[in-house]
């Protein structure tokens, strides 16, 4: 789904759970997490994340998914090795 010019899980996911039962919308919102998650592993951008998951701003996503991504902390433990 593209949403001026983005695709947005957040729009597609709204969409879906508008006429969903209570077990579709937990797994809906465990996939979207599952996708994160690996989007953070595979290094892509925070910022980049919190776009295709409709966050208005990246300060929600770091909070949840910064620690998943291979560069987190990475700086810090390169200082504690020297």
């Amino acid at each position: 789904i593209h949403v001026r010019g983005r695709w947005s899980a957040r729009e597609e996911i709204k969409k879906l759970i508008a006429g969903a039962k209570e077990g579709y919308i937990r797994m809906f919102i465990i996939m979207r997490h599952t996708a994160a998650v690996h989007m953070a592993l595979e290094g892509v951008p925070i910022r980049e994340i919190a776009a295709v998951l409709g966050h208005k701003n990246s300060r929600i996503t770091e909070e949840v998914y910064l620690k998943f991504h291979p560069d987190f902390q990475r700086e810090a433990v390169k200082a504690l090795e020297t």
